[in-house]
Parts: C-alpha cells; structure tokens; sequence
C-alpha cells in the first residue's frame, strides 16, 4: 500500500513538473518575441522611413534596398522561430497572429522579398505561411 502511494505520488510530482517546465519554456519563448519586437520597433525608430517603404512596389529602376531586405529577413526569421514555438506546443497559433502574417506579407516589400526567400526554408515553415496568406486572398 505505501508502495502505491509513493508511486502516484512520484507521478504526480513527475507530471507536476512537466507542466512547471512547459509553462517556463511558453514564458521563455514569449520573452524572446518580445525581445525581437523590441529590436524590431529600435530599428525603425532609428529608420523611420523604413516602414513606409515597405509599402512601396518595388521597381527595376528602385529594386529593393539591403536595408530592406535584411528588415523583411530578419522578421520572417522571426516568424519562423514563432512557427517552431507552435508546432512545439509553446505559443497558439491565434488569429491575431494569422491576421498580422497577412498584414505584413500584403505590403509590397515583404511580398516580393518572401517569394525570393521562401525557397531557402524550410517545406512545412513555407507551407504555413502560404496557407495563411491563401486565406486572405479567397
């Protein structure tokens, strides 16, 4: 009888913890985002024109810029580490979420610089964010 009792009480000490560290990891992932969104807005406080040219359709006489490239890039690399969160069980994946994806990949920038970029990443990580973008688009 003591034998039973200290094994459902080891399981649940052993389930206890799982969750303890389940709900650390989701904190620790959410610091990370607000981390990244934190360089994000520095980056265009320090280049204030940067947003609105994300807006701009890029052109063969004004292809788009380093800078820009490198802005577009850098928030799809955090989108992809927002993905891997999901697909672990550490973030949702909200509509919130879904709707900002859209937002973003309907300015032109972003859109031209994902359709040159998609093909170094990942199938499934492509996959997603084409589903989600397909979802505004019908």
């Amino acid at each position: 009888m003591a034998q039973t009792i200290f094994l459902a009480l080891s399981f649940y000490l052993a389930v206890r913890s799982s969750k303890d560290d389940k709900d650390r990891q989701r904190i620790d992932h959410l610091y990370t985002h607000l981390e990244i969104y934190q360089k994000n807005r520095e980056i265009l406080a320090k280049h204030p024109k940067l947003i609105s040219n994300l807006k701009r359709t890029p052109t063969k006489r004004k292809p788009v810029t380093d800078e820009e490239y490198y802005f577009v890039q850098q928030t799809i690399f955090q989108l992809y580490i927002t993905f891997e969160a999901i697909e672990a069980g550490h973030l949702s994946n909200s509509s919130g979420l879904q709707r900002d994806i859209q937002s973003y990949f309907n300015l032109s920038i972003p859109k031209a610089v994902w359709k040159e970029a998609k093909k170094f990443h990942e199938e499934d990580f492509v996959d997603y964010v084409e589903e989600v973008l397909s979802t505004v688009e019908n």
